[in-house]
């Protein structure tokens, strides 16, 4: 459970080394499984995640439009000193405005069960932070994942989207909230990329002039990002890893995939152009219709370490 990736928290005695001879500790110091749940958890939970195939899924496979769920994005970061996990949610509706967005912190607290790990929330307020009374969710380990519950009381707080329940698995996080019985959020683990997109999309090794824009920061569950291109048009960039509910073939198993798409949007009126796809796990991906090129990669080729045949993964 990405054991290389576990950093020191707050829930963990730390004991230190030193050069200056000192009396031997006894070997037999045996933690909790609590203790070691709190440091997977704290190294799993961050990260971005986007339910954007739950939102297109939804549709596609007509399923009852009061289930449906609003498009949701969850950022999580680990205070640099790792006693907190800071949160941000926000939902959009259906043009990509933002309709909600709530920040809160949360601790993770190994209960005297040995088992179980409290997770205590607290909301930013003006600079600092203050309990959520009554909201704290309380994990333990199941077979593959992780699951959250919300600890019994009444929680002093009117975030709508506060979970009552969350499982964490290494690819997803689900979330579940108190105002309705719909199935949770099914939030997907986002990976970061850059790109550019070159036009003309030379190609060839041929010597054409260009113009490059580059896009820093896109991930790729539904993230996109448009560029002004300097006759006033417009080139959004969409990265998007598809994984299959169900099969786009009666009778034929559909793999996952990731996608990356072209869209133009000129005099007012946007269209798709073209879209490729390869590989979910793929580091890159790219596109060349000629009139642009697009290159999206999560390390570009300045920082890859040469090798001699098969590319290391990350």
């Amino acid at each position: 459970m990405l054991v290389d990736r576990l950093a020191s928290f707050a829930v963990v005695t730390s004991v230190a080394m030193s050069a200056v001879p000192t009396t031997a500790f006894a070997q037999g110091q045996d933690g909790t499984r609590a203790e070691r749940n709190a440091q997977v958890i704290a190294s799993l939970l961050p990260g971005r995640y986007d339910n954007v195939n739950q939102v297109y899924f939804d549709k596609r496979l007509e399923t009852d439009e009061a289930q449906h769920r609003q498009r949701m994005h969850v950022e999580i970061a680990r205070s640099p000193d790792g006693d907190t996990l800071s949160w941000i949610a926000r939902s959009s509706d259906a043009d990509g405005d933002i309709t909600a967005e709530h920040r809160f912190k949360a601790s993770l607290h190994p209960e005297q069960d040995g088992r179980t790990v409290r997770m205590k929330l607290h909301r930013s307020v003006d600079g600092g932070t203050r309990p959520l009374a009554g909201c704290d969710l309380l994990w333990s380990m199941e077979a593959s994942q992780f699951r959250a519950v919300r600890d019994e009381g009444d929680c002093d707080s009117d975030l709508a989207s506060l979970p009552v329940e969350l499982q964490l698995g290494e690819g997803d996080l689900w979330w579940s909230l108190s105002e309705d019985d719909r199935p949770p959020i099914t939030l997907e683990r986002a990976r970061t990329f850059s790109c550019y997109i070159d036009v003309p999309g030379v190609g060839g090794g041929r010597d054409i002039p260009y113009r490059r824009y580059e896009i820093d920061d896109i991930h790729d569950k539904g993230g996109e990002q448009w560029v002004e291109m300097d006759d006033g048009s417009a080139l959004s960039v969409k990265l998007t890893n598809v994984r299959w509910p169900m099969n786009n073939l009666n009778g034929i198993f559909t793999r996952h995939s990731f996608v990356v798409y072209l869209s133009e949007r000129r005099d007012g009126e946007e269209r798709e152009i073209a879209y490729s796809w390869t590989q979910p796990d793929a580091q890159r991906i790219g596109i060349n219709i000629k009139t642009a090129l697009v290159n999206c990669f999560m390390l570009n080729n300045e920082e890859i370490e040469p090798f001699f045949r098969d590319e290391p993964r990350l």
